[in-house]
């Protein structure tokens, strides 16, 4: 059994899932983001595919790829910059009598059997963006980089 969804909710129930797999589509905009509290991510434009298969016993294996552009305030001048993502990650999934996340499986409790992958997703966007992120050399707010000079202090000014 082979399905695949465009979906807008983000919950996955394995109940469904008997054997097989299943595949989803997500558009992920700017209300994903919007959604998510303290999020540095102000806007973005991607796709992102998440297929899960039934294992052995109560088991799955999760497969994520996503692809698209994010938003992110740049360290010099604060303005949005467009930063190109591209992530391709794999997840264990098995049930389990609590919900809990270990390094290398995330335990969905029996008496709830849903399983979100919006915090994942966001997780794997979120850690796949460079630590700096700065338009290209001269892109940059040409108002906010003159104001910049004013504070910077220069090699000469500083006294041995």
């Amino acid at each position: 059994m082979h399905a695949k969804k465009r979906e807008m909710s983000y919950t996955i129930d394995l109940n469904r899932l008997q054997s097989g797999s299943m595949s989803y589509n997500y558009e992920i905009g700017d209300d994903f983001f919007a959604a998510i509290d303290n999020s540095l991510i102000r806007r973005g434009n991607l796709s992102a595919e998440v297929k899960i298969r039934k294992g052995a016993g109560e088991t799955f294996h999760l497969s994520m790829y996503i692809k698209g552009n994010v938003a992110m305030p740049c360290d010099r001048c604060l303005d949005d910059v467009e930063i190109p993502v591209e992530v391709s990650e794999t997840v264990n999934v098995k049930m389990g009598s609590e919900a809990e996340e270990t390094e290398t499986c995330i335990v969905v409790a029996e008496s709830h059997p849903v399983l979100d992958v919006q915090p994942l997703l966001y997780d794997y966007i979120a850690v796949s963006v460079p630590i700096q992120h700065v338009h290209e050399e001269g892109k940059c707010n040409e108002a906010m980089m003159n104001e910049l000079k004013n504070y910077l202090v220069q090699d000469t000014d500083i006294e041995d």
